[in-house]
């Protein structure tokens, strides 16, 4: 039960995030998505957060492989 609800997590909640924050960064989105900027509360904000779910995800995948 818990394996699939830390799937589900990952899956629904921590790749969409990440993807956004990531979009978040780059400037050259601003033009395309300018709300982004103000979901996160700014690019250090989204950047922290991208690198935090990124060391997430890579840990889940870690553990699970081993």
């Amino acid at each position: 039960m818990l394996h699939k609800l830390a799937y589900l997590i990952i899956v629904v909640a921590a790749l969409p995030l990440i993807l956004l924050a990531g979009m978040t960064m780059s400037p050259g989105l601003d033009s395309a998505f300018p709300w982004l900027v103000h979901v996160f509360f700014g690019r250090q904000t989204a950047r922290t957060i991208h690198f935090i779910l990124a060391t997430t995800i890579v840990l889940f995948v870690v553990v699970h492989v081993v």
